[in-house]
């Protein structure tokens, strides 16, 4: 059974109950959580690493990777670590895993969370409170014209960061944006820039900006805005998400809705792994190693 899943190119039951127990084990190492301490998270790369230098589990990796792509073992131990307890969060190379909360409380997470989005809040805070003395009694439209003369004469001006924040708390309170959030458990930066070029009000904005700054920069400068105005990221890569703002649209299943993104349902994982338990449930870590081996030779 091992042998014809891993020729196969699965990663078999086997196979991932050892991952699910290394994840646990190595939610439960010092160094772990160290850095998930000092970083609000930890990454499927320094799970990996621990997993190398582990005594119980060095190997698993070469193993696994004579049968399926890295990429592949990447996108297989998302669902593998959700199963475990963990949470993914933030987006692109800013990803980073929660540790299981029965392990590791997670009393200050969603500030880091907020921090690795972008700048962190309270700074973030800070520069909008002084913007927003500059700007607070000009309404939209008058901000848009200042930001165009702005940009005419080279300055990508402080009205420009005032706007984005406006438009993506009006976003937010839109109900064609509101119905994607909660189809979908999230937003995405793209589908915030799609609102705002057929708003009425921000339309041009996007393109403004890009006559001083290339695309990638504008995404990358995005977040801080959407993290000030309310909005939390998490996911990872392409399913990258933004929660609306909670004191506009609640967060009563988001966790459940996070999960999902993150790989496969939380329900299924569980129910897959339970089936797996069955099997498995026996064998030591290092008896399960050794199937490995043999199912691949």
């Amino acid at each position: 059974m091992l042998r014809e899943g891993i020729n196969s190119g699965e990663l078999t039951r086997s196979g991932s109950v050892l991952a699910h127990r290394a994840c646990l084990a190595a939610a439960q190492d010092e160094h772990i959580q160290k850095i998930h301490t000092e970083s609000g998270g930890v990454t499927k790369a320094q799970i990996i690493d621990w997993m190398d230098k582990s005594e119980t589990f060095h190997g698993y990796k070469e193993l696994v990777l004579t049968k399926m792509k890295e990429g592949s073992f990447l996108t297989k131990l998302g669902p593998v670590m959700t199963s475990a307890g963990y949470v993914c969060f933030g987006g692109g190379s800013l990803t980073r895993w929660a540790l299981p909360e029965d392990i590791v409380p997670r009393v200050d997470i969603n500030a880091k969370r907020s921090a690795l989005c972008g700048l962190s809040k309270s700074k973030i805070d800070a520069k909008q409170s002084a913007s927003s003395e500059l700007f607070g009694s000009k309404t939209d439209e008058e901000l848009m014209e200042m930001l165009r003369e702005g940009i005419n004469s080279g300055e990508l001006t402080r009205s420009g960061s005032v706007l984005a924040h406006r438009a993506c708390l009006a976003a937010a309170q839109d109900e064609h944006i509101q119905k994607i959030h909660t189809e979908s458990g999230g937003v995405t930066k793209a589908q915030i820039i799609d609102w705002m070029d057929k708003s009425e009000t921000f339309h041009g904005y996007k393109e403004l900006v890009l006559t001083k700054m290339k695309e990638g920069s504008f995404l990358t400068k995005l977040g801080p805005v959407m993290t000030s105005a309310g909005y939390v990221c998490f996911g990872g890569g392409s399913l990258t998400r933004w929660a609306l703002p909670e004191d506009i649209v609640p967060r009563v299943d988001i966790n459940a809705k996070r999960s999902a993104l993150c790989g496969l349902s939380k329900s299924k994982i569980d129910a897959k792994q339970s089936a797996s338990s069955e099997l498995f449930g026996s064998k030591t870590d290092e008896e399960l190693m050794e199937m490995l081996r043999e199912g691949i030779n």
